[in-house]
């Protein structure tokens, strides 16, 4: 079973990823704050992170970044979820394997969630 760690400090749209993810199989982790994200993803050892752009104390890219710059976690897919169409335009897209718009539909989380989880079997050579 995939494990999909999804950084969100809105509860409801916590909920509802987390409730589009596991009806599909995946086994989530949610976190709500952005101290040590990458202790949390060392803990949980995710095949994917999902998260938003804008959250307290850090935003996407810079979570994003982080996992990239560390060994252990540069090859995980990481999804950025915004409500600014205007941010998604702006900031490096090679950071992210999907930037979703909201509101998003569950199609478009799933495609992504599949997608980034192909590319990562890709590349630790698991197709």
């Amino acid at each position: 079973m995939k494990k999909i760690l999804v950084i969100e400090d809105d509860r409801d749209n916590m909920d509802t990823i987390k409730l589009i993810l596991e009806s599909d199989g995946y086994k989530v982790f949610g976190i709500e704050g952005t101290t040590d994200i990458i202790k949390s993803v060392h803990e949980s050892q995710p095949d994917l992170v999902l998260t938003d752009y804008l959250l307290k104390g850090q935003n996407g890219l810079s979570i994003s970044n982080a996992l990239k710059s560390n060994l252990a976690t540069q090859n995980i897919p990481v999804i950025l979820t915004t409500a600014h169409r205007d941010i998604a335009m702006c900031i490096d897209k090679s950071s992210f394997s999907h930037i979703i718009i909201k509101p998003f539909d569950i199609d478009t989380i799933l495609y992504a969630v599949r997608t980034g989880l192909n590319d990562l079997n890709r590349i630790n050579g698991k197709v």
